[in-house]
């Protein structure tokens, strides 16, 4: 082990400076853990056909003693703690239907004697006939994403949405990382 003589009149500069350094390693190891982090979220998280979800986790932001990666999807709270039955707007989850389900919806216009709009599943595609009204394929899409939005919302409404634990889960990881990053930026120099 190395030996230093420090004089006391210099003693007070020799502490500030090893502070500072110790400071400028803890802030450089806790970046990188917040990196490492924001990767194994992303990878954790879970794929809509859209990925707002998965794309919305933010580069850390500095924050006093350390770094946050935060998740900017306006359903980022219901994702990762679930919410309790209620009964949600229905138009974002037809909005959702039509972007998950649409190339796969089998549309069909049927005569006026049908009786509405039905859905049923068949060969793992969707079908959906209208009335005569439904004069477009684009207005039988919507009335197919509503029905099947409207059937969401009543299960949401009857049994809420199970929690997925994205951030809360992966503590366990998150701790190792701080942990490895804050011994690597100790050791360089």
């Amino acid at each position: 082990m190395p030996t230093f003589t420090i004089q006391i009149g210099e003693l007070g500069k020799v502490l500030e400076k090893t502070v500072k350094q110790i400071q400028k390693d803890t802030d450089r190891g806790l970046y990188r853990a917040a990196q490492r982090g924001r990767t194994l979220l992303v990878d954790r998280s879970p794929t809509g056909w859209s990925g707002q979800f998965r794309n919305a986790w933010g580069k850390p932001e500095a924050i006093p003693n350390g770094y946050e990666v935060v998740n900017n999807a306006p359903h980022a709270m219901i994702v990762e703690y679930g919410s309790r039955p209620h009964m949600p707007p229905v138009a974002p989850i037809a909005m959702w239907v039509m972007r998950v389900l649409g190339p796969r919806l089998k549309l069909e216009l049927k005569t006026a004697r049908d009786h509405g709009a039905k859905l049923w599943e068949k060969g793992g595609t969707f079908e959906a006939t209208g009335k005569g009204e439904a004069s477009t394929k684009q207005g039988a899409l919507v009335k197919a994403a509503m029905e099947i939005a409207w059937l969401i919302a009543w299960k949401i409404k009857k049994r809420g949405t199970k929690a997925q634990h994205v951030a809360g889960g992966a503590e366990p990881e998150l701790k190792r990382f701080v942990e490895e990053e804050l011994a690597r930026a100790y050791d360089e120099e």
